[in-house]
Order: structure tokens, then C-alpha cells, then sequence
């Protein structure tokens, strides 16, 4: 017995295309709208292509408990257009499955809505057994999430109900974790934790996860592929990293063999922020100077999504809304300067700090420094003085600088990442 079949999850449905508030044209929201929409007409295409015998969708099909009907309906006209090829769901953290949940045929049908009759969805919070018509010798086990609660309950450690003879596909969502630490992408909350050594000694020939926002393979010691996440099929923030996509396999008793192994992309753009440090820059030629500089260090094609952090002090600040005069290097380039402080002035520093501090101090004593470097024309040290004075006003200040510099040259620190710091999709 084998089973060909296409894993996707954490649509998100709901949730924007992209973060808001941070500077890319109205024209380029519109278009990831556009292509979101695509890309999930883009899993149907893939599916009749490959000739699937099921699809596979371990939760988080939309983003919160206030997704709209007309949301959901999308949902269920995309499934629609599948039959009759099973689609079978879990709820993961992210659907609400409370009285009102769209998930529950009732409320579909007060709306007017109903689930095509190719979907099968698990529903209960206890593990569930499904074995369809159609694809006789294959048992799909499953529990829903349904709470965007965390949780640190070992549910693998629970026994499932497996019929010794039937392939044995697991559909859940939650965390993978490894050994005594944690294999966690860099701020995912943990739900629903579970290790490897548990997924194989459940007795599952595959299992389906959601939760984590890229691909990722579970493997057996003898390198069969027995699990993984596909990843989110779109990309909707700068934390959203690597390629976007599906899982395409062919399931036999034991696991994937890793030449039936297919990750076939849905989603084309990139998300990438780079920050830069303009504390220093003398005008605004500079500041756009150090910002083209640190754009080039991304690597970013015309396809992509650039947007550049200003940090440090300089000018008036997020009051300055510069724009874009490099190079076309992307599809659309924002400057963000949320973050920017006013700039510095060491002689207005001086005016408004308290008589007889310490900051007063150490201000007073730098000032002379800078001054003497300035009668003796050394540039350079003036420079590297009033630098000095910045970052010791913005520590008495409580502000951490964020600069890396050699001499006196300042290096963007770069972050490349798809849809950062915003929590979005745990």
C-alpha cells in the first residue's frame, strides 16, 4: 500500500499580506493580495498535477478567532474546487474552535455556507480515527488544537488507536522539540511539544505537522523521512523565512523515501530587512549613501520586498521620511525610521543636564576633548570624540547603542527574514 499525497498548512487566512505601517506602496499591498490568492490556486494546480491521492492541512488555516465568514468561505470554495480528493483538516492554535467556530457545520450553514463534502475535519481535542472509502488500507489519526493556548502536554506520549494493518497518518499541530533542548524557530511559541524518538515510537508511518512557518523533515535513525512541516505556503511578514511551499510524497509502510521527497513552491517574493546605524552621517546624501550600501549587502533581486531599518541618531529623527534614491535593486524598497532618534548635539546635551551630575560631567570633559581636536585638525578624532559623547549621553539615557564601527565607519548590521520582531503565526 502506498499514498501519494500533498501536505500544506498555516495559511493564515486573515492575518494582511504584510506588516502595516511600514512604508511599501498601496500598489504593492494590493498585489500580495493578488497574490495570495494565487498562491493558494496554486496548491489546487499542484495537486491535480501530481495526481495526490489526498491533501493533508495540520491547522491554522486562518489567523484569529474574528475571521470573517467571507474568509472562510474562501477556504471552503478552495476545497471545492479539489473534489473529490479528500482534503483532511486539524485546527491548529490559531483556529477557534469555540460555539461560533466556522469550523462547526451548524454555524457554516447559518451563514449560508457549507464544507464540500471531499473535506474531513477532526474536530475533537482526543485523538480521532478516519478511514475513508477511498482510500481503503490508510488510517488517518488526528486531534484538534483549536486554542491559541500554550500548552506543554505530551500528547505522542498518549496512546493512539492504530489498526496494525493500515498506513498510519498522523495530522497535528504543534512543537518540535529535540532531545533535553529545543529546535524552536527564533520567536515560536511552543504548543503541543513533541520530539522525534516520540513520532517513531507512536507507531505513525507519517506525520503531518503545523505550526512552524518553514519546511522541516523529521528522520528515522535508518534516514527514512517519517514526518515534517511544509511550512506556510505564503509569505506575510518579515519573520516568515525560506522558500514558500508544499510537501509532495509518496507514503509506504515506514516512512518517505527521500527520492519520492518533493517541496514545491508556491510563493516567489522575499521578505528582506536590512538596519542600518545613521548616527554620524554629516547630511543626507550620506545617510542614503550608508543606506544603499547596506541594501547591496542583501542580495536582494527584483523580485524581492527590501526594507531598510534606520537606526541611531540623526536628523529630526522618525520625523524624516526619506525616499528611495539608490538603485532599483527591488521589487519595492521601504524606509522605516520608527526607530531613528533626533541628532545629537552635545552643546544642547550640556544645556539640559541637571548642575553638578555626572552626565553634566562627562559631557563637559568630552566637549573639551572634541574642541582641542578640532584647534589641532584632527578630523578624524573630533569625529571618533563626538561619537563617544553620543553613546555615553544615550547610556546615561538608559539607550543601549546599537552600532558596530571600525573606526569610524559604520557597518549595518542585516537581517534577512520572510515574513522579525513581530509576533505573527505561532
Amino acid at each position: 500500500m502506498k499514498l501519494r499525497f500533498l501536505q500544506t498548512s498555516d495559511f493564515h487566512l486573515g492575518g494582511g499580506v504584510l506588516p502595516s505601517g511600514h512604508g511599501f506602496q498601496h500598489e504593492t499591498v494590493r498585489l500580495r493580495q493578488r497574490e495570495e490568492r494565487e498562491a493558494l490556486e496554486r496548491i489546487v494546480e499542484i495537486a491535480q498535477r501530481e495526481s495526490v491521492d489526498c491533501i493533508l492541512i495540520p491547522g491554522d488555516l486562518w489567523d484569529h478567532e474574528a475571521v470573517s465568514f467571507a474568509v472562510a468561505k474562501r477556504i471552503m470554495d478552495l476545497f471545492s474546487a479539489l473534489s473529490p480528493l479528500p482534503v483532511l483538516v486539524v485546527p491548529g492554535n490559531h483556529d477557534f474552535m469555540g460555539v461560533d467556530s466556522p469550523y462547526h457545520p451548524h454555524i457554516a450553514q447559518q451563514h449560508g455556507y457549507a464544507w464540500p463534502d471531499n473535506v474531513h475535519i477532526i474536530r475533537e481535542t482526543k485523538w480521532r480515527s478516519i478511514q475513508l472509502p477511498e482510500l481503503p488500507g490508510v488510517q488517518f489519526i488526528g486531534r484538534a488544537t483549536g486554542s491559541n493556548v500554550k500548552t506543554d502536554e505530551r500528547y505522542l506520549r498518549e496512546p493512539m488507536p492504530l489498526d496494525e494493518e493500515s498506513l498510519h497518518v498522523l495530522l497535528f499541530h504543534g512543537s518540535q522539540l529535540e532531545g533535553g533542548g529545543r529546535s524552536v524557530p527564533s520567536g515560536q511559541k511552543v504548543t503541543a511539544p513533541f520530539d522525534t524518538k516520540e513520532v517513531i515510537e507512536s507507531g505513525i508511518d507519517w506525520g503531518a505537522f503545523g505550526h512552524y512557518h518553514h519546511q522541516q523533515v523529521l528522520r528515522s535513525p535508518d534516514e527514512r523521512l517519517v514526518g515534517g512541516y511544509a511550512g506556510v505556503p505564503f509569505t506575510r511578514n518579515f519573520r516568515d523565512s525560506n522558500e514558500k511551499g508544499v510537501i509532495v510524497a509518496e507514503l509506504e509502510k515506514g516512512g518517505v523515501h527521500e527520492g519520492s521527497y518533493q517541496f514545491i513552491r508556491t510563493d516567489f517574493r522575499r521578505y528582506i530587512r536590512v538596519e542600518v546605524n545613521l548616527s554620524g552621517a554629516s547630511d543626507e546624501p550620506e545617510a542614503q549613501s550608508r543606506m544603499a550600501s547596506a541594501a547591496k549587502t542583501t542580495r536582494c533581486t527584483e523580485q524581492d520586498l527590501l526594507q531598510i531599518r534606520a537606526t541611531g541618531r540623526f536628523g529630526a529623527g522618525s520625523f524624516w521620511k526619506p525616499e528611495w534614491t539608490g538603485d532599483p535593486i527591488a521589487f519595492d524598497v521601504a524606509i522605516d525610521t520608527s526607530r531613528l532618534q533626533s541628532g545629537f548635539s552635545i552643546e544642547n546635551a550640556l544645556r539640559e543636564a541637571p548642575e553638578g551630575s555626572a552626565l553634566g560631567e562627562f559631557l563637559t570633559r568630552m566637549k573639551a576633548r572634541i574642541d582641542e581636536a578640532r584647534q589641532n585638525e584632527q578630523t578624524v578624532k573630533a569625529e571618533r570624540m563626538q561619537l563617544a559623547a553620543q553613546f555615553g549621553y544615550d547610556a546615561f539615557m538608559g539607550e543601549a547603542p546599537r552600532l558596530k564601527a571600525e573606526g569610524i565607519d559604520l557597518v549595518a548590521e542585516v537581517t534577512e527574514i520572510h515574513p522579525a520582531d513581530e509576533e505573527y503565526g505561532d
